[in-house]
């Protein structure tokens, strides 16, 4: 047995151990400790508002290019639907 499959078997065994709960509380503490130290400041209300007071800013009509917003898409994103599709 290799030292990752003792580890993997260890890591089985001792999520078995755990509640649901507890489990639940584990993920959130992983997934905690994964996120960047100010992630809360950028997800803050104020910050949403922020953004969505940017977004309000933005015009409603679309650019003279005469691109749809599918077909900006599919420049930017390589989208097979979109500029040049007759779907």
């Amino acid at each position: 047995m290799t030292m990752h499959d003792q580890w993997r078997d260890d890591f089985e065994h001792a999520m078995e151990s755990l509640s649901d709960s507890e489990k639940a509380g584990l993920i959130d503490s992983i997934t905690r400790s994964m996120q960047p130290p100010d992630a809360r400041k950028l997800n803050s209300p104020e910050r949403v508002f922020q953004r969505l007071a940017v977004i309000a800013a933005l015009p409603l009509q679309s650019p003279a290019d005469n691109f749809s917003a599918r077909d900006h898409d599919a420049l930017l994103y390589g989208s097979s639907r979109g500029l040049y599709s007759s779907a």
